[in-house]
């Protein structure tokens, strides 16, 4: 192996420990990751809004320089609330940075596999079942992480300022 794929390795494992560290961190509440199930749908609505926003892209190569810059605009402007959201919820700026980077990150990662659960259209029948049977474990399994990253677990239908 050369010195890129060290490196690539190198960066791959930091990231990893980091996320890892901020599980860990999240799961006994020494950070809040998601302070409620509204901040839940809010950060995973950001994900599902960000593909069904790329998804809707015009199909006209003169069109998309405006396009991206509505994106880059809204997107922006929903990771800012986001963030805004966070920082209310933990104690300090660097808890509030941790949190974000975690959040963020999870939240992808979560549209992924909901998105994966149908399976690939070639597939036989018994494969595709076995597939999604997997994938439907691996999903619980990760709800439940999620789960335990919240730290109230109420709806609330009250009005909070932000």
């Amino acid at each position: 192996m050369d010195a890129n794929n060290y490196l690539v390795i190198t960066i791959c494992s930091v990231i990893a420990v980091f996320f890892i560290i901020g599980l860990i961190l999240g799961i006994t509440n020494k950070i809040v990751v998601f302070n409620d199930y509204r901040d839940v749908v809010l950060s995973f609505g950001g994900v599902v809004f960000s593909f069904l926003f790329i998804a809707s892209a015009p199909k006209e190569k003169n069109d998309l320089e405006g396009f991206y810059i509505l994106f880059g605009l809204v997107e922006s402007i929903l990771l800012l609330f986001i963030f805004r959201y966070t920082l209310k919820s933990n104690d300090n700026i660097f808890k509030t940075l941790y949190a974000f980077l975690i959040k963020i990150p999870l939240s992808l990662i979560f549209m992924i596999m909901i998105m994966g659960i149908g399976g690939k259209a070639d597939a036989t029948e018994e494969k595709k079942s076995s597939d999604r049977n997997r994938k439907l474990i691996e999903f619980g399994l990760f709800a439940a992480l999620i789960l335990g990253l919240i730290r109230n677990h109420k709806w609330k239908v009250t009005k909070t300022k932000i």
